[in-house]
């Protein structure tokens, strides 16, 4: 299995990842908000007609949300809207604080 980073190194490119999503570990890193996502995402198949990362022993996963990128963790989570074929290394929003205002019904 690859590790995928971009960059030189010997790091796959995401064209590379594409072509084979089953055999590329993602490696998350820089969550500052919410730590526990940081780490190894491994290939969970497809959602929205795109590959799907998914950590072990939890619910946070990577995937395509018919119009972004999302890291999914349960709360306000950072999105790419960049329509790749896989996720890319950066353009991520920044997270909503989990303490935002809710306007009342």
């Amino acid at each position: 299995e690859g590790v995928a980073g971009g960059g030189g190194g010997g790091e796959p490119t995401l064209e590379e990842v594409a072509e084979d999503p089953a055999s590329y570990i993602l490696v998350l890193s820089g969550h500052n908000d919410h730590p526990q996502s940081n780490g190894a995402y491994h290939h969970e198949g497809e959602e929205n007609g795109k590959p799907k990362w998914a950590k072990d022993g939890t619910q946070e996963k990577i995937y395509w949300t018919g119009g972004s990128w999302d890291v999914c963790w349960g709360g306000y989570s950072p999105e790419a809207p960049v329509n790749s074929a896989v996720p890319p290394l950066g353009g991520y929003s920044p997270e909503a604080p989990v303490n935002s205002a809710v306007p009342p019904l």
